[in-house]
């Protein structure tokens, strides 16, 4: 008596080759599916399709596994928006996240984007973070709009050393608009340094926005107090809403360095 597909170890894959469903197969692959696991009996999708005698699959598969065997896997990439007034300290905490390493803050004229990455862990996936640093100065606030996108993480920083702290609803209310329902990181940059704490919003305005302990945070990117704790906010938050890692051909890797470098 035969045994039942599923009984057999396999894979949605593996009975897409078995029944010669080759559209099927070409969405698996392109989805993910893993082409190198293997039934009970010991076959991968490739040996079902040639006991089956699918000529067009067996080379679909050998050309998938010819191309990854090149391939290089890259990180899920996450769009990181850093908004507040001018002289906030975006840039530098931009770059701090970046590099590590701390530069003399200078305004941002229009946009400035950032790579951070982040290496893999046991259990998560690399992580790749577009960091967009919005200029500040009122000039710039219509063009905001245009890179403020709903699958974004947003973060509001504000200089605490001064009064900001009296304009962060503003901020906080524009990523309301696009992300209902989801408290965003809120930074108060320059905090300890000189022994200064650190000015808060009012009360009113964080409970408003459901911000607490866990999404309001103190830090110095001149000397990297809290900068830490941050970046756990982020990889947390974007470890819940990034997509999967994905392969690319090293000539395509190659182009995505070259564009970066620019």
């Amino acid at each position: 008596m035969a045994l039942p597909i599923r009984a057999m170890g396999f894979t949605p894959l593996h009975s897409a080759c078995e029944g010669g469903h080759r559209d099927a197969v070409v969405v698996l692959l392109r989805a993910g599916a893993d082409h190198t696991l293997v039934s009970w009996d010991g076959k991968t999708p490739l040996g079902v399709a040639r006991s089956r005698g699918v000529a067009g699959l067996v080379e679909l598969l050998r050309q998938h596994t010819a191309k990854r065997s090149t391939a290089v896997q890259v990180a899920a990439r996450s769009s990181l928006v850093l908004v507040g007034p001018g002289g906030a300290g975006k840039t530098t905490l931009a770059v701090r996240l970046a590099t590590g390493e701390f530069v003399a803050p200078k305004p941002t004229h229009g946009l400035l984007v950032h790579e951070w990455s982040v290496a893999g862990r046991e259990g998560q996936p690399p992580l790749l973070f577009s960091i967009w640093d919005l200029g500040g100065q009122e000039v710039y606030w219509s063009t905001h709009a245009f890179f403020m996108v709903r699958e974004a993480l947003y973060v509001t920083v504000y200089n605490s050393r001064n009064n900001d702290k009296d304009c962060v609803s503003d901020y906080l209310d524009r990523v309301k608009l696009l992300v209902p329902g989801k408290a965003p990181l809120l930074v108060a940059t320059r905090a300890w340094e000189g022994g200064f704490e650190g000015q808060e919003p009012p009360a009113p305005v964080l409970q408003s926005h459901g911000i607490g302990a866990e999404t309001f945070l103190r830090l110095s990117s001149e000397t990297g107090r809290g900068v830490e704790e941050l970046k756990q906010a982020i990889i947390s938050a974007a470890a819940k809403t990034a997509g999967p890692s994905d392969w690319l051909s090293e000539a395509n890797l190659k182009v995505r360095e070259e564009v970066g470098a620019m």
